[in-house]
């Protein structure tokens, strides 16, 4: 596994257990912000959200990471 997805998932799992903690889910900004930082914009926010919400089933946290870093590296790719 690559280090900057560890490093995601690491961020990520943080990011789950204080939204257990606190009885609260993961919203989509906390979500993108825990994967690739705080330099994101509205579209892939957007992105991540449709995403989600099409996805049939749960995603685990390596398959939200995987998937939010292959968001954000296509769109880079394509900007």
């Amino acid at each position: 596994m690559d280090d900057g997805l560890e490093q995601a998932i690491t961020r990520l799992q943080r990011l789950a257990e204080k939204a257990e903690s606190d009885g609260t889910g993961m919203d989509i900004p906390d979500i993108v912000r825990a994967i690739v930082g705080p330099d994101y914009d509205d579209e892939l926010e957007k992105l991540v959200s449709m995403a989600m919400e099409s996805s049939e089933k749960a995603m685990n946290l390596e398959e939200m990471a995987r998937g939010v870093m292959a968001l954000h590296g296509w769109r880079n790719e394509n900007a």
